[in-house]
């Protein structure tokens, strides 16, 4: 009788907590993302004249709430191990990029530097990015396992999917699109590249719209806030409402044209830089962006095909690693 409770997901008992674990990784999840971006800000503005600065107190108190509640899920439930081993190998990245950041700024930068543009991948930046995708993977697929059983966690995981869609397009502006050079080219790429897959999963695995443009206006106007320039939000979130409005949800290609063209509209605030970067970058960059944009297109609808299906179905929700497609 009791074995028979010790289902996947973790025993029928334990389900309850199960569930409230992963609406507190939802929460926390995007909090967390939240606090990073006004980590960045506070580097930019104000420089770290010390670890104990409050985005630095805010976002270890929230990985702590995470690293608790996935060590609840390691120790009292069932699922899939590889998916347990990614999440305590990125938190493991996480907590070892702290320390590792109190030495490089005692080492390469004075206390109240302001960091500005690549000042920012440093090595223990880049540690932390690291660990971030691992865990937050870990954590989608950790939530996915359990919206089989309990469709009211779908809002929780959405919130994980929409802190890992600013945590990417934070990391990727890193870059610098409007920077000269192949640096330049490589952050227009990957710019583009990430923001149609992160838009593609939202509107595959909800196969709503009101959820992709909530998405796509939050991600817009909090890096418009962040940077307070409002070229943001017309070229991060126009592109989610032509997707919304236009993306082919009932069919796993997505149209390379409409790739194509959301990928021109991302790139569209480079055209305010011409002075700058000179009508041929502009141009190349452009059609960079258009370019990532069909490969984004396609390869979003892979990954969820293969790992979700469309959770506004639920009989076709696929169980994790299984090869069951979605066949809408």
């Amino acid at each position: 009788m009791v074995n028979a409770r010790m289902q996947e997901g973790g025993a029928s008992i334990q389900s309850k907590h199960l569930d409230s674990i992963i609406r507190i990784l939802g929460i926390a999840s995007f909090l967390m993302v939240i606090i990073v971006i006004s980590d960045g800000w506070w580097h930019k503005t104000i420089g770290r004249d010390d670890f104990w600065i409050p985005p630095h107190i805010g976002l270890y108190s929230s990985f702590s709430v995470i690293v608790a509640s996935l060590f609840y899920i390691y120790f009292r439930s069932k699922l899939a191990g590889q998916i347990r081993f990614l999440a305590i190998f990125g938190l493991g990245l996480i907590t070892i990029s702290a320390p590792f950041d109190e030495w490089w700024h005692k080492i390469m930068l004075p206390p109240g530097v302001k960091e500005q543009g690549l000042g920012f991948a440093s090595p223990p930046h880049l540690l932390f990015l690291a660990g971030g995708i691992l865990t937050w993977w870990s954590i989608v697929r950790i939530a996915l396992s359990r919206i089989r059983n309990n469709r009211n966690l779908i809002g929780y995981l959405y919130l994980v999917i929409l802190a890992g869609q600013l945590m990417f397009i934070q990391a990727v502006d890193l870059l610098g699109p409007t920077y000269l050079g192949i640096i330049g080219d490589f952050g227009m790429i990957l710019r583009s590249f990430f923001l149609i897959v992160f838009y593609t999963f939202i509107q595959r695995v909800f196969a709503n719209k009101i959820y992709l443009i909530t998405a796509a206006s939050t991600v817009g106007l909090i890096k418009t806030l962040d940077s307070m320039d409002m070229l943001y939000l017309l070229s991060i979130s126009l592109p989610g409402f032509l997707i919304a409005l236009y993306g082919p949800i009932g069919s796993r290609k997505a149209s390379s044209i409409l790739g194509f063209l959301i990928g021109i509209v991302i790139s569209s605030y480079l055209w305010f830089f011409i002075d700058t970067l000179g009508v041929l970058t502009v141009i190349s960059r452009t059609f960079f962006a258009g370019f990532a944009g069909v490969l984004a297109s396609a390869f979003g609808y892979i990954i969820v095909d293969h790992y979700v299906g469309s959770l506004a179905k639920p009989e076709l929700v696929t169980a994790i690693n299984s090869q069951v497609r979605d066949r809408i």
